[in-house]
């Protein structure tokens, strides 16, 4: 049903946007960012395993991680119509640099401060979803990943409305969605997200901006690594994963700006009844505006309040496995943003992270037997980068 609603609406959106193109201006505009990224890890055993977006490859440092290049092109087909399109050049867990579409849609407004969308869309789960790939952005490098790695879905084929309206001195938008599919693939599986519904509210007053979103859907996720093969081979493959599975996902955040300091926050929690973890997590960031340069703090913590299956002692190489589907750690960032010009920034950051004693969190064991694994340890992590915009 989910499906043919949204195909349905994209119908009809196209022939609305395209049903009056007398006044329609004819110019394309293209609009881009970028990020050439680098980082480094105090260990030779293991490497940066990003739970949503790309694994590291066993190079140092690593320059795949970070490093990405996003193309993004609009053209009106109305008077309060139009198109746009965004590719995104990055690494991801099957290949580095991999093109894909990541916005693809219709919009029309049929009234001042309402649109609607069709097509591919930004899944609005988190507080900063439409910009997660401008690191320009942002004053860190990457979002931190003990929030942005909870969820790993960043666009949905659907529909979307925009509703925004000034209330005396308050700004706000609320959005609600719905989408037929939303996947995302890793080296050994993909996951799949179907018959998805939620809504996003946010609100802006003076200094101070603040996000509320909640969506849920129908879960599908496949493995196939030599770990969930031994495990699978006791346990049977229906008990670790397959389809159907509930997922929820909520999340807040604010962010609170006053001449030079800027304080920000987001908490997410994840809610899914089999295959993967329920997770919370959260992180605060201050900044500290010097002029062009900009010094900033970040204290972020991600656990786990439930295992991936049942822990069954009885079953050879399970406690490797649910470590291996954990991504609990806490980590303290230490960076500075350096705005070079006004298109173009250069960040650097220094982060201490301490992975959970029964996880893995964001990292990955170097040795593909997984002898050596990052479960309890600490680890330091260098980045460097440079952003821009055009």
């Amino acid at each position: 049903m989910t499906r043919h609603f949204a195909v349905s609406c994209l119908v009809v959106l196209t022939t609305l946007a395209t049903g009056s193109t007398a006044n329609a201006s004819d110019s394309l505009h293209v609009s881009g960012f970028g990020t050439t990224g680098l980082l480094w890890l105090d260990t030779s055993d293991h490497f940066f395993n990003h739970p949503a977006k790309t694994r590291g490859r066993a190079d140092r440092p690593d320059f795949d991680s970070d490093t990405r290049l996003g193309i993004q092109a609009s053209m009106p087909l109305a008077d309060r119509s139009g198109v746009t399109v965004q590719a995104l050049f990055s690494g991801t867990h099957l290949r580095p640099f991999m093109p894909r579409i990541s916005w693809a849609f219709v919009h029309h407004s049929p009234t001042p401060g309402l649109m609607l969308r069709a097509g591919r869309l930004r899944t609005p789960f988190f507080m900063n979803s439409d910009s997660m790939d401008v690191g320009f952005a942002h004053p860190w490098i990457r979002s931190p990943v003990e929030v942005y790695g909870l969820n790993p879905f960043d666009a949905m084929d659907g529909i979307d409305m925009l509703y925004t309206r000034r209330a005396g001195s308050v700004d706000l938008e609320f959005q609600p969605y719905i989408g037929h599919k939303a996947k995302h693939a890793f080296p050994d599986g993909r996951v799949e997200l179907t018959r998805i519904a939620g809504a996003r509210f946010s609100f802006a007053y003076d200094r101070f901006s603040a996000h509320l979103g909640y969506g849920r859907g129908k879960l599908s996720i496949r493995y196939g690594d030599p770990l969930f093969a031994l495990v699978a081979s006791q346990a049977g493959r229906d008990a670790l994963s397959g389809s159907g599975a509930h997922a929820g996902f909520t999340s807040a955040g604010f962010e609170w700006v006053d001449g030079r300091f800027q304080l920000i926050g987001e908490y997410a929690r994840r809610r899914v009844d089999r295959y993967i973890t329920d997770a919370d997590g959260w992180h605060l960031t201050g900044i500290y505006r010097m002029g062009a340069v900009s010094p900033y703090l970040t204290v972020a913590r991600q656990r786990s309040v439930s295992d991936a299956a049942p822990r069954n002692p009885s079953i050879s190489g399970i406690d490797a496995y649910l470590a291996s589907r954990d991504n609990a750690q806490r980590s303290i960032t230490l960076g500075a943003r350096w705005d070079l010009h006004p298109n173009l920034a250069l960040k650097g950051e220094w982060s201490r992270v301490r992975v959970g004693r029964n996880a893995w969190g964001a990292y990955f064991p170097r040795n593909a037997t997984g002898a050596t694994t990052p479960a309890g340890e600490r680890i330091d992590m260098l980045s460097l980068s440079l952003d821009f915009v055009f």
